[in-house]
């Protein structure tokens, strides 16, 4: 792990909590710095510290974030007070609407405008999916149906951005496999909490529903691609400021059934060594083992925010762990669920979702029938072996370690090294 993303941790820290920016130990690469920021989703909130105390920071390229951080900051206060009126709105008509994540993650930044997230997650009961889906298209949403394979549909609206409509916090593909000890679908509405945000309020899950929310999202992508420091962010902020809200037997107890207990414990542990957190800010005791903590950061900074620079070993990688995990469950329901998801994984890499395609190519939200061409434009700009990389792993024996590409078997080792296989 280079200095570079040991400082953006220290500068994160800072930023997300007020904080006066650290003086470096050594001169960073301040443009690798930035990128690296770009990547982790957090460039708003680390350089927001060195408005102040710049320790060297190029001024250039402070007034180049600075005019970006100012522009963000406003279109996301402008989102905020229009999803809360929203929600008041779907409140008054007899729908309720939970925020998962998001706002309720936000709220304990110091500057939350600064936080960016792509979308904003509603949570509603299954007999009201409907209403609400109804709701938000009168709301002025273009809304995409769920898909059966899904647990959310998917709305856009030209002043509200993208919003995704959710009939359950698990999906059938980790919540019966990987995740059922938690029983977050089961328990999601017990004791939900109205929460007050800026000028506005909402409702949000329990705290500790929340924080098993926050902290198995956050698992799911480091299986199915990576993770980032926003995600790592979030979790710890979560934990800190909702410490004596959490049932930390339940929470212990939910990741070690599901086998995550050591991966957290050294996520937490990154965070007391790099992030400026204290052990006591966690319901679990941090790893601190400096070969674990380097080897989850090594392959962030490595693979890129969420694993946009590994993709395919990443898919292969999930699929043998999906296999292993699967072969060893007690419910064989759990291996022809694999494979039927295997199937749908290969095709979705083919032939992406209309819903998918427009978040790329925009223009298919007024010309869906342009669908063809910009698939040839992706098939060209990703390059044809990477695009049609996925269809080998349908003829490919994912229960066969040996034949993972090199990359694929890093990352399984990694799984073996985080005790999470």
């Amino acid at each position: 792990m280079d200095y570079e993303m040991q400082y953006l941790m220290r500068l994160t820290r800072c930023g997300a909590c007020g904080e006066s920016a650290p003086e470096p130990e050594q001169t960073p690469d301040w443009e690798r710095l930035m990128r690296l920021a770009y990547e982790q989703d957090v460039l708003y909130t680390a350089f927001l510290p060195l408005k102040n105390q710049a320790h060297g920071c190029p001024a250039a390229l402070i007034e180049k974030i600075t005019a970006e951080q100012r522009g963000k900051a406003l279109e996301n206060s402008m989102r905020t007070e229009g999803i809360l009126s929203l929600i008041a709105q779907a409140q008054a008509q007899g729908i309720q609407l939970l925020i998962i994540k998001g706002y309720d993650i936000a709220r304990f930044y110091r500057y939350p405008e600064c936080r960016v997230s792509a979308d904003t997650d509603f949570l509603v009961k299954a007999e009201d999916e409907a209403s609400a889906f109804a709701f938000l298209q009168r709301a002025g949403f273009i809304m995409e149906p769920r898909r059966e394979d899904s647990n959310h549909a998917v709305g856009r609206h030209p002043q509200l951005g993208l919003v995704e409509l959710h009939n359950s916090l698990i999906t059938a593909r980790f919540g019966t496999t990987l995740f059922a000890p938690a029983q977050l679908n089961e328990r999601a509405f017990d004791n939900i909490q109205k929460v007050s945000f800026g000028e506005g309020s909402f409702y949000a899950l329990e705290s500790t529903n929340a924080l098993l929310f926050i902290t198995f999202h956050l698992i799911k992508h480091f299986l199915f691609n990576g993770i980032n420091l926003k995600m790592m962010f979030d979790t710890a902020l979560y934990a800190k400021h909702n410490l004596h809200h959490i049932d930390t037997a339940r929470y212990h107890e939910a990741l070690q059934k599901s086998g995550y207990l050591h991966f957290m414990q050294i996520v937490f542990g990154a965070m007391v060594r790099f992030g400026g957190f204290e052990a006591a800010d966690f319901p679990l005791a941090p790893a601190m083992e400096d070969a674990d903590i380097a080897a989850l950061l090594d392959a962030m900074e490595r693979d890129g925010g969420m694993g946009k620079n590994n993709e395919d070993a990443a898919l292969e990688a999930w699929m043998f762990y999906h296999y292993h995990i699967a072969k060893n469950s007690t419910d064989k329901a759990d291996m022809a669920l694999l494979e039927r998801e295997t199937k749908r994984d290969v095709h979705s890499a083919l032939f992406p979702p209309l819903a998918v395609m427009r978040q790329k190519y925009p223009i298919l939200h007024k010309h869906p029938r342009l669908y063809a061409f910009c698939w040839l434009h992706r098939l060209f700009t990703r390059g044809i072996r990477r695009l049609f990389s996925s269809k080998r792993l349908s003829n490919r024996k994912v229960s066969d370690e040996q034949a993972l590409s090199e990359k694929a078997g890093e990352r399984v080792q990694l799984f073996k090294q985080f005790e999470m296989m």
